[in-house]
């Protein structure tokens, strides 16, 4: 059982981690905090919901689960539909595929679209070091490159601490939800549990 909670926790970057930032690629920046933390408390309020449901309403565990199937029905059905991220294209130096997409992004927001591929293949400066904030020019597209975020120092140490501790709140997180059936007041234990969730989803965002 420890396994196969550990696996979900890993796995669970896939799905989250992925699509959370491919939403935060779509979003307008000054509206990202916000969907962000939205889309968070949305979460957490699932399992506040499901523990009330099964608490007050019934413990019949299928219609519950069957909304939960529809709706990843709809998602994967629907993610093919959507566009690319226009900042990987832009990373990746794919100015064809960038306008079609941003048109695609203009005709939903019932904007012009305004495509200059200029703004896009300018060159951007660097820093390799601490100590110089003038280090060499480097192009749009090799930025894009998985080798060149990982021949910086800084960034392998971050995303190593960002792994591991991902993979201990996961882990921790869902052997939480598995053995909190074993508690003594599940139900209360549960809802406390989600609405701290949610209070620190809330807090996080607005500190943010």
């Amino acid at each position: 059982m420890l396994l196969a909670i550990f696996i979900q926790g890993a796995l669970l970057s896939i799905r989250v981690n992925i699509g959370y930032l491919y939403l935060m690629e779509l979003m307008p920046k000054h509206f990202q905090t916000h969907v962000g933390s939205l889309w968070g408390i949305s979460e957490a309020a699932i399992y506040l919901f499901a523990t009330i449901y099964f608490w007050k309403i019934s413990n019949n565990w299928f219609n519950f689960a069957l909304i939960g199937y529809l709706m990843n029905i709809a998602t994967a059905i629907s993610a093919w539909f959507l566009p690319e991220s226009p900042r990987y294209l832009v990373e990746k130096g794919n100015m064809e595929e960038l306008k079609k997409t941003m048109q695609i992004i203009a005709n939903v927001n019932n904007r012009p679209l305004l495509f200059n591929p200029e703004l896009y293949t300018k060159t951007e400066y660097v820093s390799t070091d601490d100590e110089s904030r003038n280090a060499a020019v480097v192009q749009s597209e090799d930025q894009g490159s998985s080798l060149y975020f990982l021949k910086q120092r800084k960034i392998k140490i971050n995303l190593a601490i960002m792994m591991l501790v991902w993979l201990i709140t996961s882990f921790n997180y869902y052997l939480i939800q598995f053995l909190i059936n074993t508690f003594e007041q599940i139900y209360m234990t549960a809802i406390f549990s989600s609405i701290s969730e949610i209070i620190g989803i809330f807090c996080g965002g607005a500190l943010y």
